[in-house]
């Protein structure tokens, strides 16, 4: 399927195609994320639509605020409704490799976007400082909750940045908590509905410097979500044959 994107003067493209029951429960829709390539052997896409194409009935179209890399549809029941709701999943690049990870529910005739990362990250903030005696503390008002990660085992050219030698913090060294950088669907073999896997990372002195990783459980209900459980995770770290630790940034 082809069609004429009038504004930019190109042609849409399909970018995905898949098959759910979008409209009612019993129901057979085709569902197409299709958009335009402004870049010849990219993967990069733009002015991205979902269209669902029902066995009987008008196309439904919805246009989608976001451009990236690597977009795919994922239809599944997130809201226990009997009905699949669409993810569009993808990355926008760059050094971040921030994600794409919307969700739209049909409803009242048309696509609502319950999910996207940029609500995650207005609904739920982490803050990360650093503690003396080579301490991270992750915080969430929203959930009310800490979290500390140990690095007294990272390389001593990276302590040194942000520790005087008595133990304690510099002053103006900051780490921080990124947006979404992954999203995946998950499923527990005991629930009929699929929940949502965000991973975000912690990062330290550098892009490069990944302290750690927030991972949270997003439930859906009533067309709304709640972060039910999130854990920090440290990043493995390598060992040599004497069983000596190397740190490992990436």
């Amino acid at each position: 399927m082809k069609g004429k994107n009038m504004a930019e003067g190109k042609d849409y493209k399909i970018i995905d195609v898949k098959e759910g029951n979008i409209l009612d429960e019993f129901s057979t829709d085709k569902v197409i994320l299709r958009g335009t390539y402004p870049y010849e052997n990219s993967a990069f896409a733009e002015n991205l639509e979902i269209q669902i194409i029902p066995e009987k009935g008008e196309v439904i179209t919805k246009k989608i605020p976001y451009s990236g890399y690597f977009l795919k549809l994922f239809l599944e029941d997130f809201t226990l409704n009997g009905r699949d709701e669409i993810m569009v999943r993808g990355s926008f690049g760059g050094s971040g490799n921030f994600a794409i990870a919307t969700i739209y529910q049909y409803k009242d005739n048309m696509l609502k976007e319950i999910f996207s990362q940029d609500m995650f990250d207005k609904k739920y903030k982490f803050k990360a400082r650093y503690l003396d005696d080579y301490k991270v503390e992750i915080t969430s008002d929203q959930l009310k909750r800490k979290y500390i990660i140990d690095i007294s085992s990272k390389d001593k050219s990276v302590l040194d940045i942000i520790y005087n030698s008595d133990g304690t913090v510099k002053k103006g060294v900051l780490p921080y908590v990124s947006s979404i950088n992954e999203a995946f669907p998950v499923n527990y073999v005991y629930r009929d509905n699929y929940n949502l896997l965000t991973q975000q990372r912690i990062i330290g002195v550098s892009n490069a410097d990944t302290i750690g990783v927030m991972e949270s459980f997003i439930d859906f209900k009533d067309g709304d979500f709640k972060n039910f459980y999130s854990r920090a995770t440290i990043m493995g770290q390598k060992y040599d044959n004497k069983m000596r630790m190397s740190v490992n940034y990436k």
